[in-house]
């Protein structure tokens, strides 16, 4: 399982002098200019500086570490990502807060060691506290932008198998008699004891709440599946002797990922084959690649042994788009067309490869 990543804000101290800061809104309504914020710290290195935010349906000055949009979101939240996200983002905002208070007490030791009357190295030091502040805030908009974006995907990614799991037909089946019943709670163990054979406890819950709907995302959460981040660094790490995993595993995830999720167009193969040349991407770690394709369909391997321990031993190092396809598909006759051209161009690549 992913875990959330802790939210550590690096501080940073220096910034451009004409830089103006921004703020974690796709709007980017800003609060106090850099020319503001220095006036300001001239006077009081400490002074938090606000910005407006629309929060429930008003309009609010608050510390701009703070000055994040909520609007209400009336759409099932199905799998709990859109709560993972706002809480990433809310996550974000303490460590911009704690990056001001490490700003503030640098700029009170510059100005403690500036000769008195001297108004130059004063104002250097409310420059350096506007510049630290900037800091903080870029580094705001990164957590809860692209940091939080890979927490949602990730939590989508982790889910959409389960999603995938719950049978069409029997979901509707089940939702009807439920949400057809003049009594509900009467209904429910009769509808589960019909129809709920087919479905485990998550698939009763959802189709339960969201009936048909719930398995219309898989789609649109494919999507996201497909261009999910991939740490390969982590991935590496969760390889065991079980695996045999290749020392060379790291640089190789994110294609794997891709190959699984049928991602890989023809810039990212390029990327591959010019990470194979350079060395980077071993010919045998390159191979994991285009046998993902056997995998799917449960093919034992007979001479490279270690891909059965690979690719269906915990399947911990397994990007998530493959984790759910291990075994996922009948035969290699049932195989997508386009999964078998995608296979062929690696292996291609792997003939090539010496």
């Amino acid at each position: 399982m992913f875990r959330l990543p802790a939210f550590v804000l690096t501080l940073l101290v220096t910034a451009p002098v004409s830089a103006e800061p921004t703020l974690p809104d796709e709007d980017a309504r800003p609060g106090k200019s850099r020319a503001e914020a220095i006036e300001i710290y001239l006077d009081d290195c400490n002074a938090t500086l606000q910005a407006t935010a629309w929060i429930e349906e008003e309009e609010q000055q608050v510390d701009e570490c703070k000055a994040l949009d909520v609007y209400q979101n009336c759409n099932p939240d199905i799998l709990g990502c859109t709560g993972k996200f706002d809480e990433c983002q809310a996550g974000c905002m303490s460590p911009c807060g704690t990056c001001q208070g490490t700003c503030a007490t640098r700029c009170d030791g510059c100005k403690s060691s500036c000769k008195a009357g001297d108004k130059a190295c004063l104002r250097k030091c409310a420059e350096g506290r506007a510049d630290c502040r900037g800091g903080c805030l870029d580094a705001l908009k990164t957590c809860q932008g692209p940091t939080c974006e890979q927490v949602s995907r990730l939590c989508v990614a982790e889910g959409l198998p389960k999603v995938r799991a719950c049978d069409r037909d029997a979901c509707e089946r089940f939702a009807s008699c439920v949400h057809d019943s003049d009594d509900y709670e009467k209904a429910l163990p009769g509808c589960t004891k019909r129809f709920g054979k087919k479905l485990n406890d998550f698939c009763l819950d959802l189709c339960q709440s969201y009936g048909g709907m719930a398995l219309d995302m898989i789609p649109e959460a494919e999507a996201m599946e497909a261009t999910a981040p991939i740490d390969g660094k982590a991935l590496a790490a969760a390889c065991t002797n079980e695996a045999s995993c290749p020392s060379d595993y790291r640089a190789v995830a994110s294609y794997l990922g891709g190959f699984c999720a049928g991602a890989l167009d023809d810039s990212s193969l390029g990327d591959l084959g010019n990470d194979v040349k350079a060395g980077k991407i071993s010919r045998k770690t390159l191979s994991l690649v285009f046998n993902a394709y056997g995998a799917m369909h449960g093919y034992q391997f007979k001479k490279e042994t270690w891909m059965n321990g690979f690719f269906y031993g915990s399947g911990a190092w397994l990007p998530p788009s493959c984790k759910a396809k291990m075994k996922s598909v009948a035969s290699a006759k049932a195989m997508p067309f386009r999964m078998t051209k995608l296979r062929d161009s690696v292996k291609r690549m792997w003939d090539a490869a010496k």
